[in-house]
């Protein structure tokens, strides 16, 4: 990540669609693998509601988060709400949710 070489203390957040869960999680140890030093990885799962894409690809499931360098409270706060709003906004399927530390000092 040319960003993190050039400001390695700043915080970067990536937000991406869930249609496909290991994908996601690919991304967030590919940071760690590049040395990226803290990743904070959070998704929220809500299910597909609705008829497949037009494209024949994945339904929409959910969002996600990796975020370098994040804010020591984030985690926790995240471990709070996330389950909450799975809960709330759950649209079928198995709603879920995942806080998970890639890389940490």
């Amino acid at each position: 990540m040319r960003a993190h070489r050039k400001w390695p203390t700043g915080c970067y957040a990536l937000w991406r669609p869930v249609k496909d869960v290991a994908q996601g999680r690919r991304l967030a140890e590919g940071l760690a693998g590049a040395g990226v030093r803290r990743v904070l990885d959070l998704e929220l799962i809500v299910g597909a509601a609705g008829p497949a894409p037009r494209g024949g690809g994945p339904p929409l499931v959910g969002t996600g988060l990796t975020v370098v360098n994040p804010p020591f409270t984030l985690e926790g706060e995240a471990r709070i709400l996330l389950p909450f709003l799975a809960e709330r906004l759950a649209r079928g399927g198995a709603p879920g949710w995942r806080a998970h530390v890639v890389a940490g000092e």
